[in-house]
C-alpha cells in the first residue's frame, strides 16, 4: 500500500506528463563536457567494511519488486482466458499480468456486448481506495458525459490499459506493447458497440502518435478496424483544465450522431 507521500508525488507527475512535459529539467546549464571525478580504486573498495557491504546487499533486495513474472516472460496472449468472467479473475490474481505488481489493483465492470467501452490508463488514487475505475470525481464526469449522448454506466463497460498505477501515472517502455496486445485481447471479448479511449497515454500505447479529439481514430494497434473510436483527455485532466471538455464533447457528438449507441 502506498503512503500518502508517494501517492502525491505519483499524482503530480501525472498531472505533468498530461500537459505534455515527460522529461526532466533543471534551471541551471551543466557542461557534459567536463570529465567526471576519478572512480575510487579497487585497493580503496576493497577497504571497505563488511558492515558496509552487507548493508549495500540489503538494501538491494528490499528494491526488488514483489513478482518479476511480469518482466521476465514474455505474455501470450494466445494461453490467456478466452471466457470474459474468466479474463476479469485473471487480471485480478494471475502474477503474469503485465504491470500486475505496481499497486493494489482494480479490475474492469461491465458486461459483454455493452453499448460503449471506456479504456482509460491506469487507476487514480480514488480508484484504488474505492476498488472502482472511474470513480468519485472522474466519475461524477464520465456519468455526466454519458446522459448527455443518452447512455448510463450500466450500459458502458470500463476499463484501464494497466490494473495496477505506477509511480509518476507513467508506463515504462518496456511495458507498452505488453499492455497495449492485453487491451486488444480484452476488447475482442467485451466487443463493444463503440469505444472511447481516456488520456493521451492510452492513445499513444495504442499507435496514435497524439490524442486527436472529435475524429474517429482508425488504423490503431490491436483494435479492430470496424469498431468506431474516439478519444478525449482523461477526465482527471478536465476537472484541472474545464477548456478540454469541449473537445470531449465533440468526441460524444461525433458517437451519437455516427454510430448505433
Amino acid at each position: 500500500m502506498l503512503n500518502d507521500a508517494q501517492i502525491m508525488a505519483r499524482s503530480y507527475l501525472s498531472w505533468w506528463t498530461e500537459s505534455g512535459v515527460d522529461l526532466g529539467f533543471a534551471q541551471q546549464p551543466t557542461d557534459w563536457r567536463v570529465a567526471p571525478p576519478p572512480q575510487q580504486n579497487r585497493t580503496d573498495r576493497k577497504a571497505a567494511s563488511p558492515r558496509t557491504t552487507a548493508t549495500a546487499e540489503t538494501v538491494t533486495e528490499i528494491r526488488k519488486p514483489a513478482s518479476t513474472a511480469t518482466r521476465s516472460t514474455p505474455l501470450d496472449i494466445a494461453s490467456l482466458p478466452t471466457n470474459l468472467v474468466a479474463f476479469q479473475q485473471w487480471l485480478m490474481n494471475a502474477d503474469m499480468v503485465p504491470g500486475g505488481d505496481w499497486s493494489d489493483r482494480v479490475g474492469p465492470c461491465g458486461t459483454e456486448g455493452a453499448d460503449i467501452m471506456i479504456l482509460s490508463d491506469m487507476p487514480d488514487r480514488d480508484d484504488l481506495a474505492a476498488g472502482q475505475l472511474l470513480s468519485a470525481r472522474t466519475g461524477k464526469l464520465i456519468d455526466a458525459m454519458l446522459a448527455a449522448i443518452g447512455l448510463h454506466r450500466d450500459n458502458a463497460y470500463c476499463a484501464s490499459m494497466s490494473v495496477s498505477q505506477h509511480i509518476g501515472g507513467t508506463f515504462p517502455d518496456d511495458m507498452r506493447a505488453p499492455l497495449a496486445a492485453l487491451a486488444g485481447h480484452h476488447i475482442s471479448m467485451v466487443q463493444p458497440k463503440a469505444l472511447i479511449l481516456l488520456g493521451s497515454k492510452t492513445v499513444e500505447i495504442l499507435g496514435e502518435p497524439s490524442l486527436r479529439t472529435g475524429a474517429f481514430l482508425h488504423d490503431l494497434n490491436h483494435i479492430p478496424s470496424n469498431l468506431p473510436v474516439v478519444a478525449m483527455h482523461h477526465p482527471r485532466l478536465m476537472l484541472d483544465r474545464p477548456m478540454f471538455k469541449v473537445g470531449a464533447w465533440e468526441s460524444l457528438k461525433l458517437l451519437r450522431q455516427k454510430t448505433k449507441v
